[in-house]
């Protein structure tokens, strides 16, 4: 049996962190836990969500808004993730990825998804930063880099450095400077884009 961690209906505001559950590679139990964050709101903090080691993560119908630096900071998530339905809205003046997912993966007969999200970051860096991870579903999103003085093949709506087997469909990406909206370290491991 897997036991559950829920956190939904909740209020977090002027935090560093809102939810931060990390070092459950320690603790088997906690390990394979299946954690869910629904209909959230969370406004300025440094970063929203740290969520790091562990196997099943759902995040949807959440709004993240008002952060410094990540939106959803995710790693090394093994067996699965979902990631749908949410709003992520940086602040004016920071370095911020909207969403960064490290090291994760979803397995080959259900594939991790990040789906019909809103992710709008105000200056330098990506609003969805894929680094190392396998098996992804992005679909239906629409990523916004707002950052109107920075140009460079890094400073993208979507960053994908390495990884295998990645699907990027029907997705929207803007950006209002002259720079690329997508940017791939490694062809090979995008399986699908439109």
């Amino acid at each position: 049996i897997t036991d559950t961690i829920s956190i939904t209906n909740s209020l977090f505001n002027n935090n560093y962190e809102a939810v931060k559950l990390t070092s459950f590679s320690y603790d088997v139990q906690r390990y394979n836990a299946y954690i869910e964050l629904l209909n959230n709101t969370m406004t300025n903090q440094y970063r929203a969500l740290d969520i790091e080691f562990t196997k099943q993560l759902n995040i949807s119908k959440n709004s993240f808004t008002g952060f410094n630096y990540d939106g959803l900071y995710l790693y090394y998530i093994t067996d699965n993730f979902d990631i749908s339905n949410n709003l992520f809205k940086s602040n004016d003046a920071s370095g911020s990825y909207g969403v960064e997912i490290d090291n994760s993966a979803g397995t080959f007969g259900h594939k991790a998804r990040i789906a019909n999200n809103i992710i709008n970051v105000k200056t330098y860096n990506q609003a969805l930063y894929l680094y190392y991870d396998n098996n992804v579903d992005v679909l239906g999103n629409t990523l916004t880099l707002l950052a109107p003085s920075y140009t460079g093949s890094t400073y993208v709506p979507l960053y994908v450095n390495n990884g295998t087997s990645i699907s990027i469909l029907n997705n929207i990406l803007y950006t209002p400077t002259y720079t690329n909206t997508f940017n791939y370290s490694t062809p090979i491991g995008i399986v699908v884009s439109d």
